[in-house]
């Protein structure tokens, strides 16, 4: 219960090991911002981009690892929930009204 509790508290963040640097791109593979050397500038960066996207699921969050490669860490309605919690913004409810 210790563990949930702290992972339900907001802000939080979640930060990804084994990448060197963080950016925003579209499906099409344009880059929609600068790279990040973490995860939370990137999710605020992702934040106000998610909000003003025509389709949420067209942003990634993506990764390069030390040895060059690229990797999709998340995207799309994930992305936003991971920025709002970063940003400590309450959760939205998961079931329509």
């Amino acid at each position: 219960m210790v563990r949930h509790t702290a992972l339900v508290q907001r802000p939080h963040t979640w930060h990804v090991d084994g990448i060197e640097a963080f950016w925003l791109e579209s499906d099409d593979g344009a880059v929609l911002s600068e790279e990040f050397p973490d995860t939370g500038p990137a999710y605020e960066a992702a934040h106000p981009l998610l909000l003003a996207a025509d389709e949420v699921e067209a942003v990634a969050l993506i990764g390069r690892r030390p040895d060059g490669r690229t990797v999709e860490i998340m995207r799309g309605r994930f992305l936003l929930d991971i920025a709002e919690t970063h940003l400590g913004l309450p959760a939205r409810s998961p079931i329509s009204r």
